[in-house]
């Protein structure tokens, strides 16, 4: 039973994390309702069902759960690719993909700079280990790498490892 403001979330306390869905499919069967906060969630574990409802009827269900007083507050509205739905949403994935494109995504080109960066991380990596240096974030390398094929991308060159700092 779901609690107002909290949902479910006290059975969630009270049981093993991976064993709740399965113990409710157990007691509730293959579609079920489960609370998140004040959100309805349905779950739907049978496969035919699943199949007949996602893929066959997929328009019907193509939404995102909003949380439109939220994004009001946060965001000024659902804005963007990943929080807008329908029409508005299909004109800025497309756009976005088309951008994406010209860009070199999906081209081997762009693969050629991920690959050439990363090997350019290992050989770093490598340096600092003979250097004696063994105590540093691979993390902070891996950003180093991101930030590098982003900014070759828009400006033409890599980004230097003098942006790095020990933490």
């Amino acid at each position: 039973m779901p609690v107002p403001i909290l949902g479910n979330a006290i059975a969630f306390a009270l049981d093993d994390p991976p064993n709740y869905f399965v113990n409710w499919r157990k007691q509730f069967g293959d579609i079920y309702t489960f609370w998140a906060g004040e959100m309805p969630i349905v779950c739907v574990n049978d496969v035919k069902t699943i199949t007949e409802k996602f893929v066959k009827e997929g328009e019907i269900f193509a939404g995102r759960a909003q949380i439109t007083e939220l994004f009001e507050i946060t965001r000024h509205g659902q804005q963007g690719i990943i929080f807008e739905e329908g029409d508005p949403w299909r004109t800025h994935r497309r756009f976005a993909l088309r951008v994406f494109r010209d860009f070199g995504f999906g081209k081997n080109l762009m693969q050629e700079k991920i690959m050439d960066e990363f090997a350019y991380l290992m050989e770093t990596v490598k340096q600092k280990d003979a250097e004696g240096i063994k105590d540093h974030s691979i993390q902070d390398y891996v950003d180093l790498a991101v930030g590098s094929v982003i900014n070759n991308l828009l400006f033409g060159f890599r980004c230097s490892e003098v942006s790095i700092s020990k933490k």
